[in-house]
């Protein structure tokens, strides 16, 4: 593929046959859960913003439990065609000025003396990843009988591997053709470069 592509070096990383799933089973969690409100922002006090967010808090910490729940607001000018969503510090006050800020970040103005609307609600619940960890199974093979094979796990860092030569792992096997040269890098990756 990298010579097809005109490419001089390629990364093979160590899993690549797992590596999507590995990034799958490891990556954080986060799930959104937003509700319609449709008030002025400013008419917004904090008792009336936490009777607002009680019950898509409940969905968030019932369907992801442990997770951190963080409040946001997808609010606009009134009359505007489209919404930003902003943090929710405190009080709808907060909101407007929250909402003016990030206004002019994006869109280089801002009319802190127009009305903002606060259209939806909105929780984010958040849950760190997990470490993945992948070990060859016991009894896996460190040297294969065949010429021009090589089992992944039994090269060290710092090998030269001269193509043509297949290069099996638990998940995949990888060719260097002929013309290419690897070499194991200390973080398990095969970097090729065309010779």
């Amino acid at each position: 593929m990298a010579d097809s592509l005109g490419m001089r070096r390629a990364l093979v990383p160590p899993h690549a046959g797992v590596l999507s799933a590995l990034g799958l089973a490891s990556a954080p969690e986060k799930l959104e859960f937003v509700d319609s409100l449709h008030r002025q922002a400013d008419a917004l006090g904090r008792e009336e913003l936490d009777v607002a967010y009680r019950a898509i808090e409940a969905a968030a910490g019932d369907e992801l439990d442990g997770a951190s729940l963080n409040r946001f607001a997808d609010c606009r000018y009134i009359g505007q065609g489209y919404e930003l969503t902003v943090p929710v510090p405190g009080s709808g006050e907060q909101i407007a000025a929250a909402f003016h800020r990030v206004h002019a970040e994006r869109f280089g103005h801002a009319d802190e003396g127009r009305p903002v609307e606060v259209v939806n609600v909105r929780v984010v619940a958040e849950r760190g990843g997990t470490a993945v960890k992948l070990t060859a199974r016991s009894g896996a093979p460190t040297n294969l009988p065949v010429a021009g094979r090589v089992a992944w796990d039994s090269v060290a860092p710092g090998t030269l591997l001269e193509g043509p030569l297949m290069l099996d792992s638990l998940d995949a096997t990888t060719r260097i053709e002929e013309g290419w040269r690897g070499r194991m890098h200390q973080s398990g990756a095969v970097v090729l470069q065309r010779i």
